[in-house]
């Protein structure tokens, strides 16, 4: 008798958006919390700002979009990597060419190049598609 797993209910309307929000929203209340008593703590104090007080403000100033921001870098970074990959895989075969030059290896060369150059198109084509 084959021996079969339970089947889980899952209710695919649930909404996670509000635990969403809550893990979003309460750390920067904290964040802005924190900061706020420490520049109270230096005012009442007067100790005087330095440079890591101006730090940790400029930090606050990421906010609330600081994950679409963070999507946006990552965007940038994706496209940045696949460029790099793409440049260092046709450097290696490009010394590959350079050094076997007078053997019959120019053929698979030619073939991993082109396969190198899809790939990186193909990866820009679908990053750019997902934008």
């Amino acid at each position: 008798m084959p021996h079969s797993l339970p089947r889980a209910s899952v209710d695919l309307s649930e909404t996670r958006q509000p635990n969403l929000y809550a893990s979003s929203t309460i750390p920067l209340f904290i964040a802005f919390l924190c900061v706020g008593l420490r520049f109270w703590c230096r005012w009442r104090n007067a100790a005087g700002l330095w440079l890591d007080d101006w730090l940790i403000l400029g930090s606050l100033t990421f906010g609330p979009n600081a994950t679409e921001d963070a999507y946006i870098g990552l965007f940038a970074c994706e496209l940045t990597y696949t460029g790099i990959v793409v440049l260092v895989k046709s450097s290696i075969l490009a010394l590959y060419w350079r050094i076997f030059n007078r053997t019959n290896i120019k053929i698979p060369i030619a073939i991993l190049a082109t396969v190198v150059s899809m790939w990186g198109i193909a990866v820009v084509s679908h990053i750019r598609a997902l934008k």
